[in-house]
């Protein structure tokens, strides 16, 4: 329960600051998040890290790391496929993004097949 909630900490924290929110409307987001985002973490799902990597893959293809989004993106959509549609969504906005997120995600999706024994 501590790491997806670590995650979506860490996500809120760099998309706010990526978008450049001050010190009080960052704390604004933290405490709406967390009045909507306790049941997740309290549950044990999934939903908060899958939260937090979209938000620090926003963060990051704001401010033009395209592997390291790429990469946020890509580990959202080994969890569940659902998430890649916000990687997609950001690569139309920032089409240097298409190539890494591409690269990323066939790599994530072909790993298993290539580490699995042949029998």
């Amino acid at each position: 329960r501590l790491a997806p909630a670590a995650v979506l900490l860490a996500g809120l924290w760099r998309f706010g600051r990526a978008t450049g929110l001050d010190a009080r409307r960052l704390g604004w987001l933290f405490g709406v998040a967390a009045v909507l985002s306790v049941p997740t973490v309290n549950n044990g799902q999934v939903n908060g890290l899958l939260g937090g990597l979209a938000l620090l893959g926003t963060a990051d293809a704001m401010a033009g790391r395209w592997w390291r989004a790429a990469g946020w993106f890509a580990g959202g959509a080994w969890v569940k496929v659902y998430p890649l549609a916000v990687g997609m969504l950001a690569a139309v906005a920032r089409p240097r993004l298409i190539v890494p997120l591409a690269v990323v995600t066939v790599a994530g999706f072909a790993l298993p097949f290539a580490v699995a024994d042949p029998e």
